[in-house]
């Protein structure tokens, strides 16, 4: 599946900070390969880099978000300062909707960072699969931990953040 060019493609628009693509193509892109499948299909190896780039690049997508709201605070602050006329009360429904979304892709996130989690830590508890593939799955292990951790903390979760964090180091 990490073959697959429209794969590679939204790997690609992540890493130019194109969220928004990624996450549409990412989506349709799982929903094609899991439709129809089993839940123990859905758990398979293959997936696993597919629900960590799907996970990651909705975490980057709400972080991304919240960094514009908050450009977006500091303007409307400067503008009550200044006296200017308040456009900000007009969006004010749109921003709660927003909101609302940025914690429904925080959670979508975590499970799909933690859907790639359980599949790695599946392939490095299982001695009968070959080292040299336990060890990649334990350095992806590592990275949905790192991504993990990092979502807990932008929620204020810090314990939880603490407990990904020192898995990740123990990989």
């Amino acid at each position: 599946m990490s073959a697959d060019p429209r794969f590679v493609a939204a790997q690609r628009l992540r890493a130019k900070g194109r969220h928004e693509a990624a996450v549409q193509l990412l989506a349709d892109l799982l929903l094609a390969a899991t439709e129809g499948k089993s839940e123990q299909e859905q758990m398979s190896f293959e997936l696993a880099p597919m629900y960590y780039e799907y996970g990651s690049s909705l975490a980057s997508l709400a972080r991304a978000s919240l960094s514009d709201e908050d450009e977006d605070e500091e303007r409307s602050a400067k503008r009550l300062k200044s006296s200017e006329p308040k456009e900000d009360e007009l969006k004010e429904d749109d921003s709660e909707e927003e909101e609302g979304d940025e914690e429904e892709d925080g959670l979508l996130a975590w499970k799909l960072l933690d859907q790639a989690r359980c599949i790695y830590e599946s392939k490095v508890e299982d001695e009968e699969c070959e080292a040299s593939l336990r060890k990649d799955a334990r350095s992806e292990l590592a990275r949905c931990c790192v991504q993990l951790g990092d979502l807990n903390c932008d929620g204020g979760q810090w314990c939880d953040a603490i407990v990904e964090y020192t898995i990740c180091f123990e990989q």
